[in-house]
């Protein structure tokens, strides 16, 4: 992918473009390891969206979070819309809060306007740290809606894998429910992580988010699965395959197979109750049809299994340091957020409080003098009391 600079800049490849890039762009490759999406060019947010040499296409690290090239690009197009070729002392809050007013009357939610916010805001305190700009403009802060807090039962599991009975997305949804690991981390597992003699399977350091490896012991369930899915393949070969080429997108397999589950469907968008849409997703009482993206969907999502996974380690009596050890979990925010709590937990608590209730039927008290009411005492004059 080639890097294309302004023609006064007199540069005309991407290797005489490094020098240029750090000079002129907010997003510098010195800096921020080649993102270029907002840039200042002459105190100018310039219009263009410069892409990255290839060998920098890995998603980078930008103040301590993982963030991929490709979704700075996505999030870049809106902001392209409102703040292309506008003079960077022009961005006021005032400027920010309308685009924010714009987006949602689109229909973006806040956590979606935030995190397009977000690479504008970067840009602007890289250009006041290298002294580009003197100052930066204060951006709004937006409320988010609460965590997710999907979780699938034991059945919805028997559901969806009878749904789809082929061996990929079989072992795919068994190891995502069994260790709780995000479906990235899966869909990239290679076979030489797969070691059947020991029974483990290894995420190696760097492949995962917080870029620590983890190393985990397979079940009997996932044994039988990872024997049969890596089973003549390389150790360089992807773990889950589907015809041969590895599972890259499973959103769409993963909402069809929730569908013919009956535990996931696409719903009208509009009207109030939100029925759901048929095989042509038309509303049965709107009669719109509806386009794939503008329909809604009401149902699970993979990454519910990651959660799913937590509570049922803990539910069955895991330690919690050892669930997040498995997961991958750093702090034990996971518990207080999704308010995971072993049930063992609570049926002791439960004993205890049913205790405290029997020894308090069975105590004897020591019998205590009627309280006289306040109207009925009788003060003595002064002067006169024995």
């Amino acid at each position: 992918m080639s890097t294309v600079a302004p023609a006064n800049s007199g540069v005309p490849r991407v290797s005489l473009a490094r020098p240029w890039l750090s000079r002129k762009m907010i997003f510098s490759a010195s800096t921020v390891r080649g993102v270029l999406t907002a840039a200042i060019h002459n105190r100018t947010i310039a219009g263009r969206t410069i892409p990255t040499p290839t060998s920098l296409k890995h998603p980078f690290s930008c103040s301590s979070r993982r963030i991929c090239f490709v979704s700075v690009q996505w999030r870049w197009k809106h902001l392209a819309k409102h703040f292309a070729g506008v003079r960077a002392m022009n961005v006021t809050p005032s400027a920010l809060d309308r685009y924010v007013d714009v987006r949602r009357g689109e229909g973006a939610s806040n956590a979606t306007i935030r995190r397009e916010l977000s690479v504008l805001r970067r840009g602007f305190s890289i250009a006041v740290r290298n002294g580009t700009l003197r100052s930066a403009p204060a951006f709004p802060r937006l409320k988010e809606s609460l965590p997710r807090s999907g979780f699938l039962s034991d059945a919805e599991f028997r559901f969806i894998i009878d749904a789809h009975p082929q061996p990929w997305f079989r072992g795919l949804v068994t190891c995502a429910r069994t260790y709780g690991w995000r479906k990235s981390e899966l869909l990239n597992l290679k076979v030489r992580q797969v070691d059947l003699l020991s029974r483990t399977v290894t995420l190696q350091p760097g492949m995962t988010k917080n870029d620590e490896g983890r190393t985990a012991y397979m079940t009997a369930n996932v044994f039988v699965l990872l024997s049969e899915l890596t089973r003549g393949k390389r150790p360089n070969d992807h773990v889950f395959t589907r015809n041969g080429k590895p599972v890259r997108d499973l959103r769409g397999t993963w909402r069809k197979t929730c569908i013919k589950a009956k535990v996931g469907r696409w719903t009208c968008p509009e009207c109030e109750d939100h029925p759901a849409l048929d095989e042509r997703s038309q509303c049965p009482e709107c009669r719109v049809k509806w386009k794939s993206r503008e329909r809604c969907w009401s149902g699970p999502l993979f990454h519910d299994w990651r959660r799913t996974a937590i509570r049922n380690m803990v539910r069955n009596g895991t330690p919690e340091r050892v669930a997040m050890k498995i997961s991958g979990h750093k702090t034990r925010s996971v518990f207080d957020r999704y308010n995971i709590v072993s049930t063992a937990d609570l049926e002791a608590a439960a004993k205890l409080m049913d205790k405290r209730d029997a020894a308090i039927e069975t105590a004897t008290f020591p019998l205590r003098s009627p309280e006289i009411a306040p109207d009925t005492v009788q003060l003595l004059p002064r002067g006169k009391m024995n």
